[in-house]
């Protein structure tokens, strides 16, 4: 959905577009202090920044709005959104499902706001917006690896800089590699111009480190496209300018800085040997990848619909682990990652075939209308801007068959505003102007909606500090328990807790809550059979 610039008011505007923007890069920049949770230190204030971006900015949006205008993209993309919350209909973890069809709902309203603010003229400030917030987080990829920041990553995930995760911190550079592109070619000042190619040598530096084979993958994917561009405009000097040139000659500087400078990074192998396991399958986790892969396929074969529920491929998954999945600990407080290791396949499984072809649509309508763009439009900078959304989803494809990419909050919102920014609207399925009492609704349900994501992702991630806090204590635990209806671990910490004080009979009531959250972990089963083992062994005495 769209709205008609002209009638919006321009103050409204200005703040949904500043919303948007401080919102992406206050998003990719924050992390709490390390008394945290180590994962929750960047998962934690992100999710909780995206959601009230996703609040603030849809919200000036709708104040500003008198006509909302539709296209296809735009009704796929709330088609998308409408058959997640069905699916949560189907979910065994109903809290599980909330939070993750809350990603894609603020993630549409992000996308569909980005498009509506690119076509009343802040495209550029968006643009711009997305390099300042990647150029930030490539430097501090570069200073972890390099000493000053050593250590801040989670474990064995660095360099991951602000993001705290290597693989994820690659993806979102790689995604932004086709901007920085656009934005060094129509850079208006000298110096302008060499602090974009200082980002650009940063993001090929911190991407050489990062050793992200998907990555790495998707970059040539990128390149191929940057040469196709090339080939086509071969005589448009627009696109074969020297800036190009600069650019490539700066992301070539970044990787040897990289591969010449010692870092503190501890890798056993060398870049060389990473480069030639770019397309392992048969080892290490390109094996492991492919085994979840094809065991969440006989997820998929018993809801292939609408799927298990948003969030809850980790619920159903350890019925279908094989004894060879690396990625699955039978023992462990969690038998496997709260996410799986691919978009596509776990949008499969999670929401059924109708959601993904759905999605396959949207991207499928953008790189159709990129495509006549960049082949007929006359305006250079049109052509421009359909090269490098051709390139964001190439790249946004290849990535999300490898690696979690729209699954996580930080990846949706850079994508939602690269991708809505470089879109420029032409068919219309409709225009809705509607009254004064229409829109006073549609801003209270959006405020109700999305405010009621921002306050349960608030709430359940101050729950889950209060389960992880050191020492344990009851009051503690109970509080965490309430906080959070889905918190799992803070229910088999709390019966854990409550086992060791003797008190079996209010531990077997928290064991049996956590079992009905995760009905195929171990640690409830086996917490609750040593409690009935307690009891029955006092009865005896």
């Amino acid at each position: 959905m769209s709205t008609e610039p002209r009638e919006a008011g321009p103050c409204w505007w200005a703040w949904a577009c500043w919303c948007l923007v401080g919102g992406l890069v206050a998003t990719l920049w924050v992390a709490v202090p390390r008394g945290w949770l180590v994962t929750d230190r960047f998962t934690f204030p992100k999710a909780l920044l995206f959601h009230a971006a996703a609040l603030t900015t849809v919200g000036c949006w709708l104040m500003g709005a008198r006509r909302w205008r539709f296209d296809r993209v735009s009704l796929l993309a709330g088609g998308f959104v409408g058959l997640g919350v069905v699916s949560t209909l189907a979910a065994h973890n109903p809290w599980l499902a909330f939070g993750a069809v809350g990603v894609s709902l603020s993630g549409a309203g992000l996308f569909l706001s980005a498009r509506a603010l690119a076509a009343a003229g802040y495209r550029d400030v968006m643009l711009q917006g997305v390099v300042v917030a990647v150029g930030l987080l490539a430097v501090s990829m570069v200073l972890e690896a390099q000493g000053p920041l050593a250590g801040f990553s989670t474990m064995n995930r660095a360099p991951g800089g602000l993001l705290g995760h290597r693989n994820r911190a690659a993806h979102l550079l790689v995604l932004a590699l086709p901007v920085v592109w656009l934005c060094v070619l129509h850079a208006r000042s000298r110096a302008r111009l060499g602090l974009l190619l200082v980002m650009g040598t940063m993001v090929s530096w911190a991407l050489t480190l990062s050793r992200s084979r998907a990555a790495w993958l998707a970059v040539f994917v990128v390149v191929g496209m940057g040469v196709w561009g090339w080939w086509r405009g071969r005589r448009d000097a627009s696109v074969t300018s020297g800036r190009s040139v600069l650019l490539l000659g700066a992301l070539l500087v970044g990787v040897g800085v990289a591969l010449g400078l010692p870092n503190v990074l501890e890798w056993r192998s060398s870049y060389g040997d990473t480069l030639r396991r770019i397309a392992e399958h048969d080892a290490g986790s390109g094996r492991g990848r492919l085994i979840q892969y094809a065991n969440t396929l006989h997820m998929v074969g018993e809801a292939p619909v609408l799927g298990v529920g948003p969030g809850n491929w980790t619920v159903h998954y350890p019925r279908h682990a094989t004894p060879d999945d690396p990625s699955y600990t039978v023992d462990a407080l969690l038998p496997v990652e709260a996410l799986p290791q691919a978009d596509w396949v776990g949008l499969l499984a999670e929401r059924g075939g109708l959601a993904l072809l759905m999605l396959f649509a949207i991207a499928g309508g953008l790189w159709r209308e990129a495509w006549r763009r960049a082949r007929q439009d006359s305006d250079s900078r049109a052509r421009q801007e359909a090269l490098a959304l051709m390139s964001v989803l190439a790249a946004l494809t290849l990535l999300g068959g490898l690696d979690t990419v729209l699954l996580t909050p930080t990846a949706t919102f850079l994508v939602a505003v690269s991708v809505g920014a470089l879109t420029r609207m032409r068919g219309e399925a409709w225009v809705v102007t509607p009254g004064q009492g229409a829109r006073v609704v549609a801003r209270v349900c959006a405020v109700l909606v999305m405010g009621g994501l921002l306050a349960y992702v608030a709430v359940t991630g101050w729950g889950r500090q209060l389960a992880f806090a050191r020492p344990q204590s009851e009051t503690l635990l109970s509080r965490a328990a309430r906080l959070d209806p889905g918190g799992y671990e803070a229910r088999v910490f709390l019966g854990q807790w409550l086992t060791r004080v003797g008190r079996c009979e209010e531990a077997l009531t928290h064991f049996r809550e956590a079992g009905e959250l995760l009905p195929h972990a171990e640690p409830p089963q086996r917490g609750a059979s040593r409690c009935q083992r307690l009891l029955q062994a006092a009865e005896t005495r």
